[in-house]
Formats: C-alpha cells, sequence, structure tokens
C-alpha cells in the first residue's frame, strides 16, 4: 500500500492535517479502505467514485500479458496513434485542456507505477478490510459498469453486497461508464455537496 504511505508522507510534509474527507476513484479504493482501517482519526468521511471493491478482485480476469503490452506502447509513444477517444474521455474539456490532456496521457498513461499497482491490486485487495469504520460517514457513487469487465448488475451487485450490512454507507447508482467523473460531473458535485451537508 505505497500510495497510502506516500500520500500521508507529503500531507505531513507540507503541514497538512486532517481529519479528510478522501475522495478516491476504482482501485484507489484500497487505499482508502486501508487508510481509513490503519489511521480512522484522520478520516472524516469517504466518498467512493466507482470504486473496484475489495470481493470484485477475487472475480477479475488479470492479465499479465495485456498489462505489459499496454506499459511498452505507452513508454514507446505508441499512444500518439491511437484515437483521442481512447484516452481522453470527457467531451466538455476546452482545447487547451485537451491538450494539456493528451501531453499527459503521452507521458504516463500507463506508468511504471501504473503497471506495479495494476500487477499487485489482486494481492492488495486481500489486505484490505470490506468494511468501513462505522463513524466515518461514506457514500458511494456507482457506474452502469460500462468501461470495467463486469456487467451492469455484477458490478452494482458488489456495491449492494459491500453497504448492505453498513448503515454509514450510501449508495448511488448513476447511469454512467466507469470514468464518471467525465460523464455527470455537475451530477456528481450535487450529489457530492448534498452528502457532505448532511454529514
Amino acid at each position: 500500500m505505497e500510495v497510502l504511505s506516500e500520500t500521508r508522507q507529503a500531507l505531513s510534509q507540507a503541514n497538512v492535517t486532517g481529519p479528510f474527507i478522501i475522495l478516491s476513484h476504482s482501485m484507489a479504493s484500497l487505499e482508502s479502505l486501508a487508510w481509513q482501517e490503519k489511521y480512522p482519526d484522520e478520516v472524516k468521511a469517504l466518498i467512493g467514485l466507482d470504486w473496484a471493491l475489495p470481493a470484485s478482485y477475487e472475480d477479475l480476469k488479470n492479465n499479465q500479458a495485456l498489462l505489459t503490452v499496454a506499459y511498452w506502447t505507452s513508454k514507446i509513444g505508441l499512444l500518439r496513434y491511437f484515437p483521442e477517444s481512447f484516452y481522453i474521455k470527457n467531451p466538455t474539456l476546452t482545447e487547451t485542456e485537451r491538450q494539456q490532456y493528451k501531453l499527459l496521457a503521452y507521458k504516463q498513461l500507463m506508468s511504471q507505477a501504473m503497471l506495479h499497482e495494476s500487477r499487485l491490486a489482486k494481492e492488495n485487495a486481500k489486505k484490505v478490510p470490506s468494511s468501513i469504520n462505522p463513524k466515518i460517514p461514506t457514500l458511494l457513487l456507482v457506474s452502469n459498469g460500462d468501461g470495467t469487465t463486469f456487467s451492469q448488475s455484477e458490478w452494482q451487485h458488489y456495491a449492494e453486497k459491500f453497504a448492505s450490512d453498513q448503515s454509514n454507507v450510501q449508495v448511488i447508482y448513476m447511469d454512467a461508464p466507469h470514468e464518471l467523473y467525465h460523464y455527470q460531473s455537475h451530477e456528481l458535485i450535487s450529489r457530492i455537496k448534498e452528502f457532505l451537508e448532511n454529514n
């Protein structure tokens, strides 16, 4: 769980103190779950943007060869030949933002750190709890599963099962792909503000 350690170190060095509202996406759920378990006093609330919950990793088909190909495709610059729609999902970006996003994607879409994190995801999922500290209010914003390797019903079932016996976990299903912040950003902001006002 390197990201958690590095994040806490960076916050400490910047003299930023909690408790924090942790907002994370997809596999960053693992770091968020570890954080709230190890350092509950540092976490005011959790907001999960389409979290890949620990149970989903049990059923995940991990393709190491594909990860390696993606890494080398990015590393040697072949990403420049892919259509923009492959890595720029947000239709509301300005032209300047699109250019910045494109340059960042060329540089680090599949970095060494991302490759390493992806390879260890299944292993890391076994190390984190499948529940939230009952004192920490949590909002899960869940996609329709498009962009994951799961069907809508499978993907949403993970969230439903995760939250089923946790009264502090609220689940909102959204009809948007996995990177839902690119598609329904205004609704996300509204839901998050409402959640924070009530908690």
